[in-house]
């Protein structure tokens, strides 16, 4: 009798459980690279606003709201909200979206957990030391109070300083400056509107809550700022 093994040498069931898991991982690849046409024109418009390319068209303008809204939904302590949440209204994409088109990047978007808000900053906004609205800043109030003029929402304005403030004899410290910038520009909403008085609040926080980390000048504009929170109605603060 022969005692040669019948059926294929053992090698080969080696062999063949190898091939398998490298044929599982090229398709695992595979499906990992594919990126759906959605999600390419969606970060395709958020990188068209994060670079001032402000010509966008309608269904552009659309994507550049959904991205924001789902990469950028964060509550007034930073957490992140869960993106099933539907915790404001389209309203606030609109705005935001309506905005962005017209002003570009001058201006930056989070959506909270009670609303929206913008912020306003850059070279052309405060100079140091100076409550003064600068005619850039004036132009983008204008526009936000002429968004919201119709509707109901109440907004909070918030002053903000960079790290290199210096007292006077107007701004003794950084609270006072900051807080002077946030009734500036929310004078200017209530005449540019024109938006309601009673809609209105003002908070000043200094140079403590920083919008760019950093020392250098274009990290400094950017921190001397106002931000304007437009939030739900019936989530006033009082």
């Amino acid at each position: 009798m022969s005692d040669d093994q019948k059926g294929a040498p053992e090698w080969i069931v080696t062999f063949s459980d190898i091939v398998s898991l490298l044929v599982t991982f090229f398709i695992l690849i595979l499906t990992w690279s594919t990126l759906e046409r959605e999600d390419f024109e969606m970060i395709r418009g958020s990188l068209q606003g994060a670079l001032g390319v402000v010509g966008l068209t309608t269904d552009q303008a659309a994507l550049l709201k959904r991205t924001q809204m789902r990469v950028q939904r964060t509550d007034n302590q930073g957490t992140d909200v869960p993106p099933e949440e539907d915790l404001h209204d389209d309203v606030f994409g609109d705005v935001a979206v309506r905005l962005k088109h017209q002003l570009g990047e001058s201006i930056d978007f989070d959506m909270l957990r009670k609303g929206c808000r913008i912020r306003i900053g850059g070279a052309t906004v405060f100079a140091p030391g100076s409550a003064e609205l600068s005619p850039a800043c004036r132009e983008a109030l204008t526009a936000i109070a002429r968004s919201v003029a119709h509707r109901d929402s109440p907004l909070r304005v918030e002053g903000h300083t960079d790290d290199c403030f210096r007292s006077s004899a107007r701004y003794p410290t950084a609270w006072h400056l900051s807080i002077e910038r946030a009734a500036a520009a929310a004078r200017h909403l209530a005449q540019a509107g024109p938006v309601s008085p009673g809609r209105l609040s003002v908070g000043g926080y200094a140079g403590l809550r920083p919008a760019r980390p950093g020392r250098s000048g274009a990290a400094r504009a950017r921190n001397r700022r106002v931000e304007v929170v437009i939030l739900k109605a019936d989530d006033q603060e009082r």
